[in-house]
């Protein structure tokens, strides 16, 4: 079974762990757009969105067509189905970490969701139609940071002002990270810092 990962950047992997080819970067776009929708038929208006944008080339249909034909030498012969005027990953939505990343923050699994984050969803791919998604993903993270993170605020501030600095500086008009880091740096006896942090 193929798996697919979209944090950090975007690859496939046998079950043994196996790297397999994923093409140049429209691939990749291609690969994501599908992963994003396992299981399920994306239509090829939509593919060609987030391939190309708003201005796709006349060609965009067969050089589509072209892609999905790359993506199947890497992934294997059945990977990528195609149905009607759509395509589909056949794989289950579990062999893609963000699917597996959204149903654990679904079950209030927030650690284990987090352990499927290795880095920004699609880092390094140039994918307009997917931008949202991106986003939104980021949000559901800084979500499950800011529960995981203050709950260890009750048992070792001093543990989580690293990351609640990082943080604070990643995203600086997030203003629950700020009230967090707020209350571990008082947590921690570092009232100064604390004032300071609110100022900021």
């Amino acid at each position: 079974m193929v798996q697919v990962r979209l944090f950090g950047g975007v690859s496939a992997a046998s079950d043994g762990g196996e790297p397999l080819d994923v093409g140049p970067a429209k691939c990749q776009a291609l690969l994501a757009a599908l992963a994003l929708s396992a299981g399920s038929a994306v239509p090829v208006s939509r593919l060609v969105e987030v391939v190309w944008g708003e201005q796709p080339p006349r060609t965009a249909g067969k050089t589509l067509q072209s892609y999905v034909t790359r993506l199947r030498k890497g992934l294997g012969p059945g990977s990528i189905v195609r149905t009607g005027v759509a395509y589909r990953l056949d794989v289950p939505a579990d062999s893609v970490d963000v699917a597996r990343f959204q149903r654990r923050l679904a079950d209030g699994e927030v650690e284990a969701a987090l352990a499927e984050w290795r880095g920004a969803p699609l880092a390094g791919l140039d994918a307009p139609g997917l931008t949202g998604t991106v986003d939104a993903l980021v949000e559901q993270w800084l979500g499950a940071m800011e529960i995981e993170l203050g709950q260890r605020i009750e048992t070792d501030a001093a543990a989580v002002i690293g990351s609640f600095t990082e943080l604070t500086a990643a995203y600086p008009f997030r203003e629950e990270l700020w009230a967090l880091l707020m209350t571990a740096l008082y947590r921690v006896g570092r009232q100064a810092d604390a004032l300071a942090a609110y100022r900021k």
